[in-house]
C-alpha cells in the first residue's frame, strides 16, 4: 500500500496525519511516494516524510519506504516487507 509522504507530514489535514501514520505503525504502508502529478503541484514533501520516518521509525524503515520499494516497484520487483518494532508515539 501507497501512503502520500504530504499525509504523513500534515498538508492534508490531521485526520490524514492518523491514518497514514496508523498505516506505517501497522507495516502496512509499503512505499511513501508523492502525489505531484505535475511540477506546478508545490512542494510534495518527500524530505520532510523521509526525516519524520527516520526520527519515529529508524532510518533503515525511512529508506525502504521512501527508496527501496519504490525502485523495486520500477523494476517489476516484489516490493520488501516493512515490519516495524513497536515504538511509544509513532507520528
Amino acid at each position: 500500500m501507497q501512503v502520500t509522504a504530504a499525509s504523513l507530514t500534515g498538508r492534508f489535514g490531521p485526520e490524514a496525519v492518523r491514518a497514514a501514520w496508523a498505516l506505517v505503525a501497522e507495516g502496512a504502508a509499503e512505499i511513501v511516494a508523492t502525489d505531484a502529478h505535475n511540477p506546478g503541484t508545490g512542494e510534495p514533501g518527500m524530505t520532510a516524510a523521509f526525516k519524520m520516518i527516520s526520527a519515529n521509525c529508524g532510518p533503515e524503515w525511512a529508506r525502504r519506504l521512501c527508496i527501496e520499494n519504490p525502485a523495486r516497484v520500477l523494476r517489476g520487483e516484489r516490493l520488501l516487507p516493512v515490519f516495524l518494532r513497536r515504538r511509544q508515539g509513532i507520528g
